[in-house]
Formats: C-alpha cells, sequence, structure tokens
C-alpha cells in the first residue's frame, strides 16, 4: 500500500479520484470502432482531468456536426445506385390464397370472389 500511496501526485484526493473516473467513464462509454482514434488521442494525453477531456469531447462534436454538413447525403446516394436483391417468386406468399409464387395485387381470383 505504501508504495501505492507513494505513487499518487501530490494533492491526489477522494475528489481527484472522482474525477478521473468520471473522465475514464465517459471515455470508455464511446462507441469502441466510431471513436478508436478520438479515445486514444484522449488517452495519450499527459494531463487527463475532467476540465481536459470535456473540452475535448466538445472539440469532437462541433468537428462532427462540421463533418455531417460538409459531407452531401450519401444515404439517398446509396439508396439509388445499390441493388436490393429482389426475391424471387416462389418464396412469394400470397396474403389472400396463401399459396407460394404470388401476391396479393397479382391474383385475380380475389376480385371474383368478392363479387
Amino acid at each position: 500500500m505504501k508504495n501505492i500511496k507513494d505513487l499518487r501526485p501530490n494533492g491526489f484526493d477522494l475528489q481527484s479520484l472522482d474525477e478521473e473516473l468520471a473522465s475514464m467513464t465517459l471515455i470508455r462509454a464511446l462507441p469502441a470502432q466510431e471513436y478508436s482514434s478520438f479515445t486514444l488521442s484522449l488517452l495519450l494525453k499527459d494531463k487527463l482531468d475532467k476540465a481536459a477531456v470535456h473540452q475535448a469531447f466538445v472539440t469532437e462534436d462541433i468537428h462532427c456536426c462540421r463533418r455531417a454538413v460538409d459531407i452531401p447525403n450519401t444515404s439517398s446516394t446509396f439508396y439509388t445506385t445499390s441493388k436490393v436483391p429482389k426475391t424471387s417468386k416462389s418464396q412469394v406468399t400470397c396474403s389472400w390464397c396463401n399459396k407460394l409464387g404470388h401476391e396479393k395485387a397479382q391474383y385475380n381470383r380475389k376480385d371474383r370472389d368478392r363479387k
């Protein structure tokens, strides 16, 4: 215990520990895949106090918002250029007669049955 206590910086108290734990909790709560470089840059800082981590989060949020505005909407581009696989007719089940191979919209017997 003496060696552990000797490794603490001067003036390190319970409030300092709480702030350090809060900072580490914020960092660990980030999704690993999306924020791996951001997390690494935080962990490489010399001073990892709550204020520095909070400021880094605010700065990263501002950068993410700017990138989102600068990048055109790729979801609509992806949707129009990507091919969606069609289901084969043998996999389609009619909701009117429960048979495979056609859809209710294509089923002419439905109209005759109603009449």
